[in-house]
């Protein structure tokens, strides 16, 4: 029985390696037929491949070039989803069009000239791996799964990136996102929510600081102190009495206080870049990359009208048969 299994295993192997050998053989007859179809029209070959460089190196020319523009927007109030569903309306508006371009000047309160030069705009989730509220990556395929609960989506962050071929309006692009979702309806109530939360927050932490000076005014200023005093582990003693310090709670609570104060000040727009929109300096459509896309869709479309012209008698009478 073990004997039979060896052999069977044995034939699988042969079988397989014979199967690799056979797509190996139709590969490289299939590249020796394109060289000889490549050969037999050379002059056909060598005129479209000529072209398809030429179109390669009009097409990638510096003022024709694409270039993505990246950055990490801050959400104070409304949440990533919330954001995205807004964003959408920009979205939708980029298949270029005059319509589009209108909507996007009106919106965003731009220039027709940095209208026009966008050609792309998207947004993207920010991942935490490590669930300590931080970002560890960006879902740029939007495939997150929503039932994964140890990577979460970051609800208030949100990554934008957009192509444009005129760099120098990245810096009025990026005034006319901050103008349209700054004073967006629905933006602007959340981050008034946001705002009261901070608010209270910070009332909260002034009221625990003012109760714990109170109970340290008590225990040390209003009682009249006529026995020995003694300090003993950030504690007091009175007498046989010990009264407990609040220096260590105090201070917690106005480190509290002042992040809470910080966020007042800078969470008062809905969104904002806080390093700004940056320029990727390698093009999308690059001149080596796009000649060589070119080059290679020539030589394809150049073994195709060979391939017709060897063929056109056959095409032909393939045609007109009835």
């Amino acid at each position: 029985m073990k004997e039979d299994k060896d052999t069977n295993l044995f034939d699988l192997l042969i079988i397989f390696f014979r199967w690799i050998g056979r797509c190996f053989n139709r590969l490289f007859a299939g590249i020796g037929w394109c060289l000889q179809l490549s050969f037999q029209h050379l002059v056909l070959t060598i005129i479209i491949c000529a072209l398809g460089i030429a179109i390669g190196i009009f097409f990638s020319q510096p003022e024709r070039r694409y270039y993505n523009v990246e950055g990490l927007a801050v959400l104070n109030g409304p949440s990533a989803d919330i954001t995205k569903e807004i964003s959408k309306q920009l979205e939708w508006t980029l298949p270029q069009t005059i319509h589009s371009e209108q909507n996007l000047i009106q919106k965003c309160g731009i220039s027709s000239e940095a209208a026009k030069s966008i050609k792309r705009m998207e947004t993207f989730y920010a991942i935490d791996n490590l669930n300590d509220s931080t970002i560890d990556k960006i879902d740029f395929n939007n495939k997150h799964d929503l039932t994964d609960t140890l990577n979460v989506r970051l609800q208030n962050y949100l990554y934008f990136r957009f192509r444009t071929k005129r760099i120098d309006k990245v810096s009025e692009i990026e005034q006319g996102l901050l103008h349209y979702f700054n004073n967006h309806p629905t933006m602007i109530e959340w981050n008034k929510i946001h705002q009261q939360q901070l608010n209270d927050a910070v009332n909260m932490y002034n009221q625990q600081i003012l109760y714990l000076d109170s109970l340290s005014k008590k225990a040390y200023l209003d009682d009249p102190v006529h026995a020995k005093l003694t300090l003993h582990q950030n504690s007091l003693i009175i007498g046989e009495q010990k009264k407990q310090f609040f220096h260590e709670e105090i201070s917690i609570l106005q480190k509290q206080l002042r992040g809470k104060q910080i966020e007042l000040v800078c969470d008062s727009l809905p969104l904002y870049f806080p390093a700004h929109l940056t320029v990727n300096p390698r093009a999308i459509n690059g001149r080596m990359k796009t000649i060589a896309i070119a080059l290679v869709a020539a030589y394809a479309l150049s073994l195709l009208v060979a391939a017709g012209w060897r063929y056109r008698k056959n095409i032909c009478n393939y045609l007109l048969k009835k």
